[in-house]
């Protein structure tokens, strides 16, 4: 077996060896039929492991990547690797699939098979028609999602940019006119702004309550590979996936439900206290995920580490090195981008804390409080910006390049086309006048709020 399969054999017995690569002309792709035929205890502890599975198949892309676009490998030298990613993308999209519902990366993972069997095939693979599966567009929690990570920065600048505006009026109180605008400005915009402050994440909360329903109660929309689970393992499932999302969603409307209708007049100042607490639960919140996800890249590393060890001075061990070396420049950019979360979650609860009242002895102190906030959000934005584009590209759409003409992505799979006669296919042409291409593209989004 395959040095990126041997992992799985720890997780769950009776994961089938690679079909046979050194002769592969003869040679029938049939890990799909196989996954048909495992019942739900096989696939329960490859779903609870799910997250650890999406890592390691996302460091091997990210391998081919290199190897094939960056070093220039010949593709004949990777089939394994290629084969293996095909096997862990099937899994993966099985378990999004069936077990964990989740349509957008069901979609990505079949999308990336086309690519993988397509590279397969010029090494002499053979592959059974795939039954064509209906796939489903963007879920209304994708683009609950999407709306929210686009909406949230300048959210944020708004409300930061707004409070050292008003922290900037007794420094420029000899301005004409300045102290008026602003006193009706924030007679304006101030109420609106308390009611975003709690509604900005309602969408999010409701959805993942929505989702939280759907998994567990085993309804008429639940498939039945789902139901199999059980209801302590969807819970887990489902705590895996949305925890974060939803603590933080949770604090920060029920704070700002309290601040908008419940501490205002007398008990304004609470709410002020109030928000400060949430500040710091942010750094809580934030500091428990680095804990977690890094924990989860160092027990993956520490077990490649180990097979490495099993291995020697083998070809499998300086496989294993090599996949390793990927898999270190995926945890070096996870340990940026989380240390990074905490930086910011904790930069924004000092200059949170200069705001308390008692603190306000002198005009200063405010502003100096505000253009914290504000200089740490637009860092924050920059380096968020940044750090993205050092991310190991995992992405293989580059590799469709790689496939013969004759296996182009329009002629394979839930892609395939009814080829129009020559005469229609002018005339439709002519009556478009352009030909519409639509490049996927994807979208990350920040889940930290800051």
């Amino acid at each position: 077996m395959a040095v990126y399969l041997k992992r799985l054999q720890g997780i769950v017995a009776g994961m089938p060896p690679l079909p046979d690569i050194g002769d592969s002309s003869k040679t029938t792709w049939q890990y799909s039929q196989f996954l048909n035929q495992k019942n739900t205890d096989f696939f329960r502890p490859l779903a609870k492991n799910h997250l650890s599975l999406t890592i390691e198949y996302q460091t091997l892309c990210a391998q081919l990547n290199s190897e094939l676009m960056v070093k220039g490998v010949r593709l004949g030298e990777l089939t394994e690797q290629i084969a293996c990613a095909l096997m862990m993308a099937e899994l993966l999209e099985y378990l999004y699939r069936y077990y964990l519902a989740v349509p957008r990366e069901q979609r990505r993972y079949s999308q990336d098979q086309i690519i993988w069997r397509n590279l397969l095939r010029q090494n002499g693979f053979r592959f059974g028609r795939k039954t064509n599966i209906s796939m489903q567009p963007d879920t209304l929690s994708q683009r609950i999602r999407n709306t929210t990570a686009k909406a949230n920065w300048p959210r944020l600048f708004i409300v930061r940019s707004k409070r050292l505006m008003e922290a900037l009026t007794p420094i420029l109180k000899s301005v004409e006119g300045y102290a008026v605008f602003i006193r009706q400005m924030s007679d304006i915009i101030t109420p609106a702004l308390s009611y975003v402050a709690w509604l900005f994440y309602l969408p999010r909360l409701v959805d993942n309550t929505g989702l939280l329903i759907k998994h567990l109660a085993p309804l008429c929309w639940m498939h039945k590979k789902e139901q199999e689970l059980g209801c302590p393992t969807r819970l887990y499932l489902y705590i895996q996936r949305h925890w974060f999302d939803v603590g933080n969603d949770s604090a920060w409307v029920a704070g700002g439900l309290l601040t908008c209708f419940v501490l205002t007049g007398t008990l304004a100042p609470a709410g002020m206290y109030l928000n400060i607490g949430l500040f710091a639960f942010d750094i809580a919140l934030a500091g428990l995920r680095a804990y977690i996800e890094l924990r989860r890249l160092y027990q993956l590393r520490r077990e490649y580490a180990d097979l490495e060890e099993e291995s020697g001075a083998t070809e499998d061990g300086c496989d294993i090195q090599g996949y390793l070396n990927h898999l270190q420049a995926r945890i070096y950019y996870e340990q940026r981008r989380l240390t990074l979360s905490v930086v910011v979650t904790s930069a924004l609860f000092v200059g949170m804390v200069l705001t308390i009242p008692s603190l306000a002895f002198n005009p200063i102190v405010p502003l100096i409080a505000a253009s914290i906030l504000v200089t740490v959000t637009l860092a924050a934005y920059l380096a968020f910006k940044y750090l993205e584009k050092q991310k190991p590209n995992d992405r293989i759409d580059t590799l469709a390049s790689l496939c013969k003409p004759s296996k182009s992505l329009s002629d394979v799979g839930f892609f395939t086309r009814k080829s129009l006669p020559e005469r229609d296919s002018k005339k439709a042409v002519k009556k478009s006048g352009t030909v519409n291409i639509s490049p996927s593209s994807s979208f990350e989004s920040v889940s930290a709020r800051f």
